[in-house]
């Protein structure tokens, strides 16, 4: 989606503001450059978080792990400018999945862990979100189930993937039961 007119962004381009590389070609370039490279870690209390072991992703890794994010949103029939929530701590799936989402010109709006049903639904049809992103529980609480009960509450919510249970497609083509851990 752009928001700015053709004068702004000429104005901002030629002030040297703005460039022409967008984040995600930025990221592909680092991936080609140094694969095995760390791109990602994990905070160390993950697993107090939402339940899932730390993990630390080279440049390689996490880009397979877009590739496969962003697949699996297309395949859910996701296109340019249909816009995702996510609702994830700060790990490594958060940024697979901004990844996934920018490769693809889907838009994401974060929402802030702490919020539940009662801030969601009504920010979820004011951002028209055609799909969330969330973990099965944050910090005790089962997001999975709140936006399973959100989704039949909110106009156009189509899809609620929750990192830990979603079929992302395997490179090959293949299907998993999850994203890895």
């Amino acid at each position: 989606m752009i928001l700015a007119t053709k004068e702004e962004i000429a104005a901002h381009t030629e002030a040297g503001w703005w460039g022409m590389e967008t984040a995600s070609e930025r990221f592909l370039a680092n991936a080609e450059a140094t694969p095995e490279r760390l791109a990602v870690a994990d905070p160390p209390n993950r697993e107090e978080i939402d339940g899932s072991a730390p993990k630390r992703l080279a440049y390689r890794e996490l880009s397979d792990l877009a590739d496969r994010i962003a697949t699996g949103f297309i395949e859910a029939g996701l296109r340019k400018n249909d816009v995702v929530a996510v609702q994830l701590p700060n790990t490594a799936d958060l940024v697979a999945v901004y990844l996934a989402a920018w490769r693809i010109g889907l838009i994401v709006t974060p929402f802030p862990v702490q919020w539940r049903a009662h801030e969601l639904g009504d920010v979820l049809a004011f951002v028209n979100a055609k799909a969330v992103v969330t973990a099965r529980t944050i910090r005790g609480h089962d997001h999975g189930a709140m936006f399973a009960a959100l989704k039949d509450k909110v106009p156009g919510l189509l899809h609620v993937f929750v990192v830990e249970e979603t079929d992302w497609p395997a490179a090959d083509g293949s299907r998993l039961d999850a994203l890895p851990k």
